[in-house]
């Protein structure tokens, strides 16, 4: 596979996201288009009774009125337009700090997420919110189709509270069977300042699934979770199947979940074993996590009585 350095590829798709250079052709027929639109101009202000002085075919005379509210507005959409451009380096230099100065695959996200992402982080300005966009270009860069367009559409719509909340049930995740899952228990998420409605809002916000899933964990059979940095050994010795209420995150959350900045705790997995009596739960620290989230090795003195 073919690299180049992660400034150039940060570059490239930065210019294929915000505008590109015209052609001769394309110049001509843009300079055609004005004289068309300005004929059609006159026209619409003739017709709204836009305050004028003279209008011909080729030429609209303003009044002084009507020219103060154009400079307003162009004065307007110029601010617009700064604000939108230094959103748009802060991002690219959060990117930056991702990748560095290293080697990444050369290749790039296609031209509609490009200009996708360009369109929604241009109106990022909470420099918290800009570091995860950068860092979202930046795990693009390096692995095409890491985050959806969808993604995408999802992150925008988060204001700085909203993003802190995910961060939070992010805290709750744990992985099993390479799916993300939160355990559902009132009590339990009580205890980590979450509730019912936070978690109506991540599922308006299109961050885990609607409803309510279980998984069983029959008689005898053993069952691993762990959320990166312990891992828990579930068995059932009990003579009933364990049914244990759970979310899932959607495939936004389990994209932005990639992004979001959070500490494993061990707590959260000794209050699952408090809450599941009938189940033994052995608890280790995590040595080795593969790319995959799958766990590699882990040291063999259980954490559970610590």
């Amino acid at each position: 596979m073919e690299t180049i350095d992660a400034v150039s590829k940060i570059a490239e798709i930065a210019s294929r996201g915000t505008g590109a250079l015209w052609a001769p052709k394309q110049i001509k027929r843009m300079a055609k288009a004005d004289v068309f639109a300005k004929e059609k101009m006159a026209e619409c202000l003739k017709n709204i009774g836009v305050p004028t002085m003279h209008i011909d075919e080729r030429t609209i005379m303003l009044s002084p009125e009507m020219k103060e509210l154009i400079e307003n507005a162009e004065k307007r959409r110029m601010t617009q337009a700064i604000w939108e451009e230094q959103n748009l380096n802060n991002v690219v230099k959060h990117t930056y700090d991702v990748l560095g100065d290293t080697v990444v695959p050369d290749q790039r996200p296609s031209d509609d997420w490009s200009i996708k992402f360009f369109k929604n982080a241009q109106d990022v300005s909470i420099e918290e919110l800009q570091i995860m966009w950068g860092k979202i270009l930046a795990g693009e860069i390096k692995k095409p189709k890491s985050f959806s367009i969808r993604t995408l559409d999802v992150l925008k719509n988060l204001c700085m509270e909203d993003a802190h909340l995910f961060q939070r049930a992010c805290e709750l995740v744990l992985f099993l069977d390479r799916e993300k899952i939160i355990v559902n228990d009132r009590k339990f998420l009580d205890g980590f300042g979450l509730n019912v409605l936070d978690f109506s809002k991540l599922q308006q916000y299109g961050l885990i699934d609607q409803g309510l899933l279980s998984i069983n964990i029959p008689i005898g059979d053993k069952t691993i979770v762990h959320n990166r940095k312990h891992i828990g050994i579930f068995t059932n010795n009990s003579k009933y199947e364990e049914n244990i209420s759970i979310y899932l995150l959607t495939e936004a959350g389990k994209e932005l979940f990639k992004i979001i900045d959070y500490e494993p705790n061990l707590k959260h997995l000794k209050e699952i074993v408090e809450m599941h009596k009938k189940i033994t739960v052995d608890i280790h620290l995590i040595n080795t996590i593969k790319d995959d989230d799958t766990v590699e090795d882990y040291h063999t003195e259980s954490l559970k009585d610590e």
